[in-house]
């Protein structure tokens, strides 16, 4: 039987696995959750909640992003030339989008849906405190002075989602610590990721604030952190997966079924990203991101515009209007500043682990080989 460790040596570009897939999905997976609540029918469970209330179609997306987060930066921590690129390529993949998104949901957005008149919207402190605030992933950015959208539960929130930024940030930073004290050391990471995930859902993790939703995906990044360390100990089996499944919902009521179910959520994830690869449309590119930052305000303008979508029919106007935002995003944000991780210099032990890629060809390649992505 396959390890994952074998796959992933051999199945790095986005061609020859399903991460881009999975990544759309789990991006598709939120927006779709949020529609419930955004449209103003949050007593109206989707498919995954009218299983749980507990776990539902957006915490599942999460549930996708962090996982793939945890497993592919750990191995960017690995292929990396020191501590400094790491970070750099981390600032690289999260910020530029980041930066931009805050802006525009700041003094455009925000702007256009204020009650205070625009030249002492723009002039107010708080508007920029929180345009800089969210644009560094910092906690506790305050509400956007006089912005209200009708007809759903969040009224007061531009862009609810960006809540889960500050933990992945937070996270990188983690991840960096464990490769500096455990690097290719497997047993050493495994005792640290290990302590660190039971930490965070004991509810006390180094850097986190705030217990609840944000250290329940710190577990779900340890997860595939953990993964990662152990790849070529891991076999890859769908089998598995339903065993697992199967074990978390004979759980269920009991206290173990949360941690079971991110269990089997992890391990499923990578099995589905090493399977067969699906054959996307060459012009399907990562707009997983782009999508994710800018669903939910695209949510509530539509929300507040037609108050009558219900969930449904406003996640069928979200999600392509979000691809669109996201697709933008990637082509004149992101893909221009992940392009300099491509340039940088690397190890001789970079270039061996890597896949030979010429600079030619990264300039034209229509996929990032490796993107980590972010939720």
């Amino acid at each position: 039987m396959k390890t994952l460790g074998m796959l992933a040596e051999t199945r790095r570009s986005d061609e020859d696995n399903n991460f881009l897939l999975l990544r759309l999905l789990g991006a598709l997976l939120v927006v779709y959750g949020h529609s419930f609540s955004l449209s103003g029918h949050d007593q109206a469970p989707d498919f995954l909640a009218s299983l749980d209330p507990m776990f539902h179609t957006s915490r599942l997306g999460l549930f996708i992003f962090f996982t793939i987060s945890g497993f592919l930066v750990s191995g960017s921590f690995d292929r990396a030339s020191s501590v400094w690129a790491f970070l750099r390529n981390r600032a690289l993949r999260i910020f530029p989008g980041l930066m931009v998104c805050a802006l525009i949901c700041g003094a455009v957005i925000g702007a256009l849906y204020s009650t205070m008149p625009l030249g002492e919207y723009l002039r107010d402190h708080h508007t920029w405190q929180w345009i800089r605030r969210t644009a560094l992933a910092s906690y506790g950015a305050p509400d956007l002075t006089g912005v209200t959208f009708r007809n759903t539960s969040l009224p007061k929130a531009v862009n609810g989602s960006l809540w889960t930024i500050p933990v992945e940030v937070r996270l990188y930073l983690l991840a960096g610590f464990v490769g500096l004290i455990a690097f290719r050391r497997t047993l050493v990471a495994t005792l640290v990721i290990a302590a660190l995930v039971v930490a965070a859902w004991l509810g006390a993790l180094p850097m986190f604030v705030a217990g609840g939703w944000f250290l329940i995906l710190s577990g779900m990044f340890g997860l595939g952190a953990l993964m990662y360390h152990n790849r070529n100990s891991i076999p890859l089996s769908w089998g598995g997966v339903a065993l697992l499944a199967l074990i978390a919902w004979q759980s269920h009521g009991m206290a173990p079924f949360y941690y079971l179910v991110a269990i089997a959520t992890a391990y499923g994830v990578l099995v589905a990203a090493y399977s067969r690869p699906v054959r996307l449309p060459r012009w399907v590119e990562d707009y997983s991101y782009g999508t994710y930052l800018y669903a939910f305000p695209i949510q509530q303008m539509l929300s507040d515009a037609f108050p009558n979508l219900g969930p449904h029919g406003l996640a069928a106007l979200a999600i392509p209007l979000a691809l669109v935002a996201g697709a933008v995003s990637w082509r004149f944000v992101e893909r221009p500043f992940l392009r300099l991780k491509a340039r940088a210099p690397r190890t001789t032990s970079e270039v061996v682990a890597a896949p030979a890629m010429p600079t030619q060809a990264i300039e034209a390649a229509p996929r990032q080989a490796v993107t980590e992505p972010t939720a």
